[in-house]
């Protein structure tokens, strides 16, 4: 008697995995990582993490809890070097961040939000 083993798909070893995570955080001070971008006032935070391979693309979105807008930070990040003991990795973004400003146009005083863009 003699029996054959057969498979019906051989897996793809040349894929490069995707990926998608976020995450939601509320927050009672509205901190930044630089102190004068901190909000100062409850917010909602919403960062994603997008990408395939080495390459990632993580933008982080800001609220204060009044619907304002607090600032967008666009990261884009690769990842040159991959070792088990050492790691190396390169990113640049562009920003947003939003203040509220007052103007007096003819003695009227009105209110707006004025928009800040930063590259890193």
């Amino acid at each position: 008697m003699t029996s054959y083993l057969s498979v019906g798909q051989n897996p793809d070893t040349v894929q490069t995995p995707s990926f998608f995570r976020g995450q939601i955080t509320v927050t009672n001070n509205g901190v930044s990582l630089i102190p004068s971008f901190s909000l100062g006032k409850p917010a909602v935070l919403f960062d994603l993490n997008i990408g395939k391979g080495r390459l990632s693309f993580d933008p982080m979105i800001r609220f204060g809890m009044n619907g304002k807008p607090w600032s967008f930070i666009f990261w884009w990040r690769y990842k040159m070097v991959q070792q088990k003991k050492f790691n190396l990795g390169v990113g640049a973004h562009p920003s947003v961040v939003f203040r509220d400003i007052s103007v007096i146009n003819n003695g009227v005083s009105s209110d707006y939000l004025a928009a800040q863009r930063y590259f890193a």
